[in-house]
């Protein structure tokens, strides 16, 4: 697994958190 994808997409999945969105929005 790609380390940079990997942060990519804890980075996008904590922006979601932050604007109120659940996981299962995505």
């Amino acid at each position: 697994m790609d380390r940079q994808l990997l942060s990519k997409i804890l980075a996008q999945m904590r922006k979601n958190l932050k604007e109120g969105k659940s996981i299962g929005d995505m």
